[in-house]
């Protein structure tokens, strides 16, 4: 049994040549390689010549194994791009590391190549929101949460967004010219039209959708904003 099956799943092949056959067949299965350098048919130079010529196969990493006096053939694998080199007889847990650090630096390497052409896109396309902007988010999006409330007034926005109520006021004037009060009104006003053109509900409900108690001071309010009654507006939006 090969060592280490439980961790990876190991191919063996006779020689250099068997095992050149076997990668052709599936040149996206292996991660790397392990070979000797004595090997019939095809030696582990030649193999390694292959590997790297071969453009399915080229980044496998490739582990020659060796006797220690084999300095030549040493040179010459590493000059032919053999990413590490073994003596023999070799300690097998040295082994075992080399092939985890050659496959998790592949690994790194292929998703880096996966990755960055993704991230250069994104780079740039993202809009960057300045400190008003991300406030007047915050802001918008807890008056829409709370728009049939009808309690819900500056007091209780400005706890939420954390301000005082005369900070609140300031940053208000600051980013729309109008004051905090107005600026939910305008807001509950903008659904009531939205709601009346969308004609799916009645007038009493809508009322109550945008936090007002009362159907005949909402209509008040409507009318002092929009220069008729709803019922009007939708009468007038039907024709």
């Amino acid at each position: 049994m090969w060592p280490w099956s439980d961790e990876y799943y190991v191919t063996v092949a006779g020689n250099g040549r068997e095992a050149m056959k076997k990668m052709l067949m599936m040149p996206g299965h292996y991660d790397i390689v392990v070979s000797d350098v004595s090997m019939p048919e095809m030696d582990g130079i030649t193999l390694l010549e292959r590997i790297k010529e071969n453009p399915h196969l080229s980044a496998l990493p490739v582990i020659l194994l060796s006797s220690k006096n084999a300095v030549d053939d040493r040179v010459t694998g590493l000059r032919h791009g053999a990413d590490a080199y073994l003596s023999k007889p070799f300690n097998m847990e040295e082994l075992r590391l080399t092939i985890d650090n050659l496959i998790n630096t592949l690994r790194r390497v292929k998703g880096k190549v996966t990755t960055e052409p993704q991230i250069e896109k994104m780079i740039g396309q993202e809009e960057i929101k300045g400190n008003n902007e991300v406030l007047m988010e915050r802001i918008v999006n807890c008056i829409h949460e709370h728009l049939s409330d009808p309690e819900y007034n500056v007091e209780t926005l400005a706890e939420e967004i954390g301000l005082s109520r005369a900070q609140l006021h300031r940053k208000m004037k600051e980013m729309t010219g109008i004051a905090t009060g107005k600026f939910i009104r305008d807001i509950r006003m903008k659904e009531a039209v939205h709601l009346l053109d969308l004609g799916t509900i009645n007038i009493s409900q809508i009322a109550y959708r945008v936090g007002f108690n009362d159907q005949n001071h909402f209509s008040q309010v409507f009318k002092r904003y929009y220069g008729v009654s709803p019922k009007v507006y939708r009468e007038e939006k039907n024709k």
